[in-house]
């Protein structure tokens, strides 16, 4: 699961996109994404199918 993440993670850090904005694609706040990315927080079964929809919605081009 934390695959997914740090995918995201590599994915929002090569375009530039700020925590505020991928967390509001995730539907997270901002401190939750900020805490999963860190280990700090699980993350949830809602967060990793939101994340798994985007990065293979950005690696599709």
């Amino acid at each position: 699961m934390a695959e997914v993440i740090h995918e995201i993670e590599r994915i929002r850090l090569a375009a530039r996109i700020s925590q505020a904005e991928i967390s509001l694609t995730l539907g997270v706040t901002q401190g939750h994404y900020s805490k999963v990315i860190n280990g700090k927080a699980e993350l949830s079964l809602k967060l990793l199918r939101t994340a798994e929809q985007y990065s293979t919605t950005v690696a599709a081009g």
